[in-house]
């Protein structure tokens, strides 16, 4: 009986990030719930940015056995989950519901076929991230119910959907993170 490998053994630096992400959509459902809305945007926007180094740093580093499935479920809790807790927080109406269970069935789907469909310059379908990011957006500038249960039912269409979207690196990237640091400020 030889030596076994613990399940930390694992974990590489990339994966910690990924735990940063996922402990960033907690903290933000948390602050869902407790009624703190822009706190609650602020911490999505810090799993936006842990999202983004993790695989800047998977990239640079290599990514371990863990990396695609650890990654997959702190996208699901921090750009599913948390934006669903910040529109059902906001709105609380019984109609928003079907919507937002819509996105979280879409979200799961995308995560889990992202690697099947995985291309170097574009995504197939628009990504969690950037949904997530639109949600939250509209919820914090108080966007009636009718027009945010439309967008959902669009997002969640779109990252299903087979239209190609160019992945946001280089100067476009560096811009977004810029934009995503100065409205946290």
């Amino acid at each position: 009986m030889g030596l076994r490998r613990s399940m930390v053994d694992l974990l590489r630096i990339s994966d910690l990030l990924s735990i940063l992400n996922l402990s960033f959509g907690f903290i933000s459902i948390a602050f869902s719930l407790s009624g703190e809305y822009w706190l609650s945007l602020s911490f999505i926007l810090l799993s936006i940015l842990s999202d983004g180094l993790d695989g800047l740093v998977a990239r640079s580093l290599g990514e371990g056995e863990l990396g695609e499935r650890i990654d997959s479920l702190a996208d699901m809790v921090s750009f599913s989950i948390a934006p669903s807790a910040l529109a059902y927080s906001l709105y609380r109406s019984i109609y928003i519901m079907p919507f937002l269970i819509l996105y979280l069935g879409c979200s799961a789907i995308r995560l889990s076929a992202y690697h099947l469909f995985k291309k170097e310059d574009s995504f197939v379908g628009l990504p969690v991230s950037a949904c997530c990011l639109m949600i939250s957006s509209a919820c914090m500038f108080s966007m009636d119910v009718l027009p945010m249960d439309i967008m959902l039912i669009v997002l969640s269409l779109d990252m299903v959907s087979k239209i190609p979207y160019p992945k946001v690196d280089g100067f476009i990237g560096s811009v977004a993170l810029i934009l995503i640091l100065s409205v946290l400020i």
